[in-house]
């Protein structure tokens, strides 16, 4: 009868050891699933933060193509105006005040083309910026998926 008692303490000793490893286990479990979780949000919002950096460049690329054609009919009308202000000068001899009215247009014309340049820079420098934050967050991605396939084994 003792051997048997003895026996039965041994097994409700193993039984409780075996109920603590599961709850261990357990817990485990449930850390790892809530930091899984965790990580899954993170990445949904970065998934999002990207697709929303990927519409602002093909904004940005947009407006840059506007401001390039922009810029583009500005030179030409420039080009046209000066052709126009050089038949001038060189048929009319009482043409001064006509002379002066296409310096003026051509200087303002001159001062648009330095805006639109200056915008166009502006807008080259914005793109590259947004392509570099783009770039940071895959790489900041990646890393974060690398760890936690790390941490699951």
């Amino acid at each position: 009868m003792e051997d048997a008692n003895h026996a039965l303490a041994g097994q409700k000793s193993d039984q409780i050891n075996s109920e603590r490893r599961l709850k261990k286990l357990e817990t485990a479990l449930a850390d790892a699933q809530a930091n899984a979780k965790r990580l899954q949000e993170e990445k949904d919002q970065s998934d999002r933060d990207m697709r929303e950096r990927e519409t602002q460049l093909l904004n940005r690329d947009r407006e840059l193509e506007d401001l390039q054609e922009r810029l583009e009919e500005s030179e030409r009308q420039r080009a046209n105006l000066s052709r126009e202000l050089e038949e001038l000068v060189s048929h009319t001899d009482d043409a001064g005040k006509s002379k002066i009215e296409l310096e003026q247009a051509k200087f303002q014309l001159e001062n648009q083309l330095k805006e639109l340049k200056q915008q166009f820079e502006e807008l080259a420098v914005e793109k590259q910026r947004a392509n570099n934050v783009g770039i940071f967050i895959l790489n900041r991605k990646a890393h974060k998926t690398g760890e936690v396939i790390k941490g699951l084994r």
